[in-house]
C-alpha cells in the first residue's frame, strides 16, 4: 500500500495532494456515521485517487482548476476510480476498499436500472463522493459555505445521511448529529 501511495505521488503529484487531503474529512464524516473500520474509510480515502496515474497531468490540472474537460478528457478522468478498483482489488483484504474507489463517483440518483445506485453503493463509495465534491469545490477557492450551498444544489447525487454528516462537521454541529 505504501509503494501505491509513493507511486501516486512521483507518477501524479496534483493526485497525490488531493488524496492527501481526503482522509481527514472522510474519517470525520465516517466517524458520525458510526462506521466500523474506520481504518478502510480513511485508506479508501488516501488511495481514492490511484486510479489517476493513468490520466495526462494536463487533465488534473484542467480539473483542480475548474475548467470544463472536453468530452474525451472527462471520459478518460471518469475512468479512473475503475482503473484505482482495478489495482486494489488484486491485494487482499481491500475488497471494500476496492468498492469504494471504484463507485467513488456514482451519483445516488443514477439511473435506477443501474445496479449500483442509492442505497446499493457502498457506504465508503457514497462518503468518498460526498468528500471529493467538497474539496474539488474548495479547490477552486469557494469557501465552506459556498461549497455546501453548491453542493445542496445538487443534493439528489448524495446519500441524504452522508450529506448530513457532511453538513454537520462543516458547521461544527456537536458530534453525533445526524
Amino acid at each position: 500500500i505504501r509503494v501505491l501511495i509513493d507511486i501516486l505521488s512521483i507518477v501524479s503529484p496534483l493526485a497525490f495532494k488531493q488524496a492527501s487531503r481526503l482522509p481527514v474529512m472522510a474519517r470525520k464524516v465516517a466517524t458520525r456515521m458510526k462506521v466500523e473500520r474506520l481504518w478502510e474509510m480513511e485508506l479508501a480515502a488516501m488511495l481514492s485517487q490511484i486510479g489517476c496515474v493513468t490520466i495526462p497531468v494536463q487533465i488534473l490540472e484542467k480539473r483542480e482548476k475548474g475548467i470544463p474537460l472536453n468530452e474525451w478528457e472527462y471520459k478518460m478522468f471518469s475512468y479512473h476510480p475503475q482503473t484505482g478498483k482495478n489495482l486494489l482489488a488484486k491485494i487482499p483484504r481491500l475488497d471494500n476498499i476496492a468498492e469504494a474507489i471504484g463507485v467513488q463517483l456514482k451519483r445516488y440518483d443514477e439511473e435506477k436500472s443501474d445496479p449500483a445506485h442509492g442505497k446499493h453503493i457502498s457506504l465508503l463509495g457514497r462518503i468518498l463522493k460526498a468528500v471529493l465534491d467538497l474539496d474539488s469545490i474548495l479547490q477552486t477557492g469557494k469557501t465552506r459555505k459556498e461549497a455546501l450551498d453548491i453542493m445542496r444544489g445538487n443534493y439528489e447525487w448524495y446519500d441524504p445521511q452522508v450529506f448530513a454528516a457532511l453538513e454537520a462537521e462543516l458547521m461544527d454541529v456537536e458530534e453525533g448529529y445526524i
